[in-house]
């Protein structure tokens, strides 16, 4: 179940919109919305082409894609750890889906060791910027 919320932040990215972001060059821009079009139509190995490009330029929702087709294992094999890596990569340039899929991780032990104070971290700095507190484990979100 927990999964699920995982699968649906990359759904919601996409159903609103949702782009953050940074001052990125011209190229890792054009990357990244190559990479979306390729994600939206199911082609998930061309994607990672595309949103690798536009992740190693330094692209925040490049990279949170990017690791949502590892966690998946879409095109690839399933990597929680390269996931994890891509996933920390957005959440410290602040992107929230990032956050509390890292979140997730850190709650699951998936590709990082269980820590539930780290993954209550990740979910507090997603919650300071506005992200649904849905998406959080009730144990995490009373107190927020």
């Amino acid at each position: 179940m927990k999964i699920l919320y995982i699968l649906a932040l990359g759904f919601m990215v996409i159903s609103v919109c949702f782009t953050q972001q940074i001052a990125i060059g011209a190229d890792a821009q054009t990357d990244y919305e190559t990479g979306l079009k390729y994600y939206n139509s199911q082609d998930y190995a061309e994607a990672l082409k595309w949103f690798r490009k536009s992740a190693d330029q330094g692209d925040s929702m490049s990279q949170y894609f990017l690791a949502s087709i590892y966690y998946s294992g879409q095109s690839v094999t399933q990597d929680y750890t390269e996931a994890a890596k891509w996933y920390r990569k957005s959440s410290d340039q602040g992107n929230p889906f990032a956050q509390i899929s890292l979140g997730w991780m850190y709650y699951l032990g998936h590709g990082v060791p269980q820590n539930k104070p780290e993954a209550k971290n990740w979910f507090r700095k997603a919650a300071a910027q506005g992200s649904p507190l849905s998406f959080i484990p009730d144990e995490f979100s009373r107190g927020f």
